[in-house]
């Protein structure tokens, strides 16, 4: 299933870098957004491995752990935001 998946996982890429491209989007932000889609997708998918296992207490903590990630990502473009409207006042 998962080399199934990858396999139409570089159409899906080709895809965003293509819409991205016309709009005028940056790399940088197509890539984040493509990182944080991904660890997403993946970490959803070992959340619900850990859940039928009956592991809820690692899935707790990977869900944690996912968010941050995503947090971690995501901490540049918010500064960004807070730049843009400290430049604005």
């Amino acid at each position: 299933i998962i080399t199934f998946v990858l396999v139409d996982f570089s159409e899906i890429i080709d895809f965003f870098s293509s819409v991205g491209n016309m709009g005028g989007i940056s790399n940088r932000w197509m890539k984040s957004i493509m990182q944080i889609t991904s660890i997403c997708f993946l970490g959803q998918w070992g959340i619900q491995l850990c859940r039928d296992a009956g592991e809820n207490s690692i899935a707790d903590k990977m869900e944690t752990a996912i968010k941050i990630l995503v947090l971690i990502i995501c901490l540049p473009y918010i500064n960004m935001l807070f730049e843009m409207a400290n430049n604005l006042c």
